[in-house]
């Protein structure tokens, strides 16, 4: 796996395996305008593969929001409910 977390590198943020290039600054790079090539000749211990798995990796992010959303208003209604059963004991 190219995308990896590791609390004693870049303070648990997430790298690319075996550097210390975080995914955040691949993205930034390029959402500034860097190509792919760019970033590759400006960081050369990355290949194109391992900015392909941030993009993805950032994609999945993406797509998996909307579940996270639905699953933080379940908990919300869950400790309502509670706490509406505490008060009527």
């Amino acid at each position: 796996m190219c995308v990896v977390k590791n609390p004693d590198v870049l303070a648990g943020k997430l790298v690319i395996s075996g550097t210390r290039i975080s995914i955040e600054l691949i993205l930034d790079c390029l959402a500034s305008g860097w190509s792919i090539t760019e970033f590759i000749e400006n960081y050369p211990r990355i290949a194109q593969k391992d900015v392909l798995a941030a993009l993805s990796f950032a994609a999945n992010v993406m797509r998996m929001k909307p579940f996270f959303l639905q699953l933080m208003k379940l908990r919300k209604a869950i400790i309502l409910i509670n706490i509406e059963l505490v008060r009527g004991m």
